[in-house]
């Protein structure tokens, strides 16, 4: 029961972490450099450029995922320690 848990728990907690990440670094990247970058053809500058331009789209779904996630794994421990 406790493998099956942890083959549920790690990737959830993998998945919260990228959409931290993914939150963190959208907002404190430097919107010059990235604009320089896509100007050069950086096709990962230019994928960055677009989710800025609505910021509180992108937040807002970095946001929901990582609670996802997190509720995924709080019902699981919860589970593990119930029984």
């Amino acid at each position: 029961m406790i493998i099956a848990i942890l083959v549920i728990f790690l990737p959830l907690l993998v998945l919260e972490s990228l959409f931290a990440a993914a939150e963190i670094a959208l907002i404190s990247a430097n919107y010059r450099r990235l604009r320089q970058r896509a100007e050069e053809g950086n096709r990962g500058a230019r994928m960055a450029l677009r989710l800025l331009e609505r910021p509180e789209r992108m937040v807002a779904t970095c946001l929901v995922g990582a609670n996802l996630a997190l509720i995924g794994n709080t019902i699981l421990v919860t589970a593990l320690l119930i029984e």
